[in-house]
């Protein structure tokens, strides 16, 4: 095996600064989740006809970002100890896991990116173009013979253990340390892109929700009102 460190000292650096970040940003998630769910939970029980467009287009783009966000927290967790690694083993270890993850969220996201289109084309089209610009970079990055290692590793001694003691151990012994590292830092890039456009949207999904925040206040009031005058005429 290539158990080369060269040019991962850069990677590694990423790496630090991006752990915290990412791990941060995951926990912002899961609370602006609940507060959704609550928000969600309360227009329904308190208002007979609820809209709630723009909560569930929030809900679905937050959870679009945290599919995102927990891959990148694996592989940034994973690519680390590659990085740090002594012995190949650990660094086979390491690189089937990278492996594993990279291929695991190609596959999810050819499944997850097909709803979060259609919600851009009907309610985002000004961010139509970046999407399609976005999506095209996944998919060609899946068509690169980079990818075609990694799917390789990933069936071979990741996601299945090869039944032939020799495929298994050549494999293993052939991987690419310094290659998978590159490979890791172009995915990185790829995925980070996509969640700095997700941020954008979020952040006018968040615009369109005050709007209709305003509007609820306003029915609120409507019905506060025609409670109050019903108490006062049954007080009377």
């Amino acid at each position: 095996m290539e158990n080369s460190n060269r040019g991962f000292d850069k990677l590694l650096e990423e790496v630090e600064l991006s752990i915290p970040f990412y791990t941060l940003h995951l926990k912002n998630l899961r609370v602006l989740k609940a507060q959704q769910d609550r928000a969600i939970k309360y227009l329904e029980e308190n208002i007979d006809e609820p809209q709630l467009d723009v909560l569930k287009e929030l809900d679905k783009l937050n959870s679009f970002q945290a599919l995102l966000t927990i891959s990148l927290l694996d592989l940034l967790v994973v690519c680390k100890n590659m990085c740090l690694s002594k012995y190949d083993w650990e660094s086979a270890f390491f690189i089937k896991q990278c492996s594993l993850i990279i291929y695991e969220t190609c596959k999810n996201y050819k499944v997850q990116q097909r709803p979060l289109r259609s919600l851009v084309i009907e309610k985002y089209p000004s961010f139509l173009n970046k999407f399609n610009e976005l999506n095209r970079n996944i998919y060609l990055f899946m068509e690169e013979p980079d990818y075609a290692y990694i799917k390789d590793i990933r069936n071979k001694i990741a996601g299945h253990i090869e039944k032939d003691f020799s495929i298994y151990y050549d494999t293993i012994f052939n991987l690419d340390g310094e290659k998978t590292g590159k490979i890791i830092s172009k995915f990185l890039k790829i995925v980070g892109d996509f969640q700095k456009y997700l941020v954008e949207i979020i952040k006018c999904a968040n615009s369109n929700s005050n709007q209709e925040k305003e509007q609820l206040d306003g029915k609120l009031k409507e019905i506060k009102m025609k409670i109050d005058k019903l108490l006062e005429i049954y007080s009377n």
